[in-house]
């Protein structure tokens, strides 16, 4: 039996296929919804990962049941690719253990704040030493991003986040057309790297779409700089070719691009869930991403931290300051 996943209709649904001698003897049927399954060892029961927004969930079911295959796990951590053990945990932990699942998750990366002025808003706008035309972030989020890109440097070789093609935007700046106006960046809270890595003829950047829902993603990968295998790993997914867009069929122009023909080669690190890792999250494209390039949003990462973007702008600016361009 051959389980896989396949983008159909909008979405990644799995699939699993009957087999005789490696061929196919019956049709495939579907799962459900997710990608990346993975046969338990018993050869009995699949697990597989599916997403919403910024959630992951982990979800397991019996070939024997599967309109009773629940989300046994969600997290707001990339999960990707799960594979069973054959081992099994015992109902009750060895203390060691129990109190590890009893302990609070510490988070990877905890941002320190400089004590607010009394007189202004609770927190200041810092610059970062980075390429960008406004390169300035607010003290809540500026440490993640540093942390991020020495982390970014080490992993894969090269400063990726050097050279950046917007940071902060100031509050009463112009949107694009059918753009909102309410951006993370004028809430120092966002940055947009260098949109034409993925446009290179040999790019040191890859972009794989992925469908949430009703709403398209965009996972960036970083080729590394070392290409022995110390750094990285294989791509598994077929990144986005955004150049076709340009080319001769004029339908590639329409449909925002297509898959390219095969998978690069070399190794590759995922900047997505590196940045997660930090609190730096990706946007969704627009609706009209396929006809309206600044709606891809690829190269868009924002650290909420939970905030309402009202809230994130109150931590820069006053009630009045706020009210004096948005109810322009």
């Amino acid at each position: 039996m051959l389980a896989y996943d396949e983008d159909s209709s909008g979405r990644h649904l799995v699939y699993s296929l009957p087999l005789v001698d490696y061929v196919a003897v019956g049709q495939p049927v579907s799962h459900g919804q997710g990608r990346h399954p993975s046969w338990s060892p018993d050869g009995h029961a699949l697990t597989f990962v599916d997403s919403s927004a910024n959630q992951y969930h982990l979800l397991s079911a019996s070939l024997d049941a599967w309109s009773i295959a629940p989300y046994s796990f969600s997290t707001q951590a990339v999960l990707d690719q799960a594979n069973w053990s054959p081992g099994r945990l015992p109902q009750t932990l060895p203390a060691p253990l129990q109190a590890i699942s009893e302990s609070a998750v510490t988070p990877l990366f905890r941002e320190p704040v400089a004590a607010p002025a009394a007189e202004a808003p609770p927190y200041l706008l810092h610059e970062l030493p980075v390429n960008a035309p406004a390169p300035y972030l607010s003290d809540r989020v500026d440490q993640s991003f540093i942390a991020l890109r020495e982390r970014v440097m080490v992993d894969a070789g090269w400063d990726f986040l050097g050279e950046l093609d917007q940071m902060y935007e100031a509050i009463d700046a112009q949107a694009l057309p059918g753009q909102s106006s309410r951006t993370w960046n004028k809430a120092g809270r966002a940055f947009d790297y260098l949109s034409n890595y993925p446009l290179a003829f040999d790019p040191p950047v890859e972009v794989v779409r992925e469908r949430q829902e009703a709403s398209t993603y965009w996972r960036t990968y970083l080729r590394t700089a070392a290409q022995d295998g110390t750094q990285g790993e294989p791509l598994r997914e077929m990144p986005w070719d955004f150049r076709a867009r340009f080319g001769a069929e004029s339908r590639y122009y329409d449909e925002g691009g297509k898959a390219k023909e095969q998978i690069p080669a070399g190794y590759y690190v995922d900047f997505t869930a590196l940045a997660a890792d930090y609190g730096w999250t990706w946007s969704p494209a627009s609706d009209n991403w396929r006809t309206y390039y600044p709606g891809i949003r690829y190269w868009h990462y924002e650290n909420q931290q939970g905030l309402t973007w009202e809230q994130a702008m109150l931590e820069l600016y006053t009630s009045d300051e706020i009210l004096s361009v948005f109810r322009r």
